[in-house]
């Protein structure tokens, strides 16, 4: 939902038509930093054949690590600007591919991918869903929210995933987030509380802190569920760390 539609809808009231040109911004595909539990490497097919030390990555490119030039296992850079036969790994999975080296600096490198193929756009978008439904989560503040009795409620949306929480004094007393389908609330001083949403109730408002979802409540919740909300947890751009690791807390103490 466009923002100005959102607002309308918040508030029911209409936007002014801006008469100004608008300036249209491009924006960069969202950069991952690659953690232990990606399984992701890259190595240029030369010559000669070096593999390269994945930083983050995207779905547009990646960027590498630079190690010291005395290092042994210090990669032989392909010119910049060159197209260089590459095989990129996901997950066990190795895909050829071709790959733009664009730069290379005193400690990181980066490029682009060109001509990716489908499959390999497909399986990478499948390793980094959950950062992925994080990293393009908007954000809107007390501000613009109804007020809650107990704290200072904000809202965090996408078209996958909806985190509502609210904090006093920066500590996160409560929160419920709903990503691919799944429910978490959690509140502090309780326990975990985990199901699947039958009914998505009206989208057009944070509502879902007061029932408006319709959820199938589970007995218990796969550790597999909660690494993936997990993840997607931080990797949401406008979540402040205390908020963030407020969260994590609440959901390691399960």
């Amino acid at each position: 939902m466009a923002f100005t539609k959102l607002i309308n809808k918040l508030f029911g009231q209409q936007q002014p038509k801006s008469t100004s040109p608008q300036q249209v911004l491009i924006k960069r595909p969202p950069r991952i930093p690659k953690e232990p539990i990606h399984q992701l490497s890259f190595e240029f097919q030369g010559p000669p054949k070096t593999r390269a030390e994945i930083a983050n990555v995207s779905v547009g490119g990646l960027g590498f690590v630079v190690t010291p030039p005395a290092a042994a296992d210090s990669p032989h850079w392909p010119p910049t600007g060159t197209i260089t036969p590459s095989i990129f790994t996901i997950g066990a999975q190795p895909f050829p591919v071709e790959f733009k080296l664009i730069y290379v600096g005193p400690s990181s490198a980066g490029g682009a991918f060109v001509n990716s193929s489908r499959e390999m756009l497909v399986a990478l978008q499948q390793h980094l869903d959950a950062e992925l439904a994080g990293a393009v989560m908007s954000y809107i503040g007390p501000e613009m929210l109804n007020p809650e009795p107990d704290g200072a409620p904000h809202w965090f949306q996408s078209e996958r995933a909806e985190l509502f929480l609210v904090e006093k004094n920066n500590e996160v007393l409560r929160f419920n987030l709903m990503c691919f389908g799944n429910y978490v609330e959690s509140e502090t001083g309780k326990p975990l509380r985990f199901g699947q949403i039958v009914d998505n109730g009206d989208r057009s408002k944070p509502s879902y802190n007061k029932g408006s979802a319709k959820v199938h409540w589970a007995a218990t919740v796969e550790p597999a569920t909660l690494i993936m909300i997990s993840r997607l947890v931080k990797h949401i751009p406008k979540l402040p760390p205390q908020f963030r690791d407020g969260i994590l807390n609440l959901i390691k103490a399960r």
